[in-house]
């Protein structure tokens, strides 16, 4: 179970994302098309078109090894079924 301060806000991308995308390809679409900063720290809800699919993207300054580096951006990525 994940524990978030009060001040994080959540953020649902309407339209349907191509799960296929990466670290790199979510942080391209939370800065170019929802025009956010992906590193404040704020989760970002992506789903496929039949909506039974979800990705969570979480993404802050690089600290440490627990996430994932790419690109110099550090993100972790969850993914679940509805």
């Amino acid at each position: 179970m994940m524990h978030l301060p009060a001040s994080v806000r959540v953020y649902l991308c309407t339209s349907a994302c191509d799960m296929r995308r990466s670290f790199d390809g979510l942080h391209a679409l939370v800065t170019q098309s929802m025009q956010l900063d992906a590193f404040g720290g704020h989760l970002f809800v992506f789903s496929n078109r039949r909506r039974d699919r979800i990705k969570i993207l979480y993404c802050i300054r690089p600290i440490g090894d627990f996430f994932r580096r790419t690109n110099g951006l550090s993100c972790r990525i969850w993914r679940g079924n509805m």
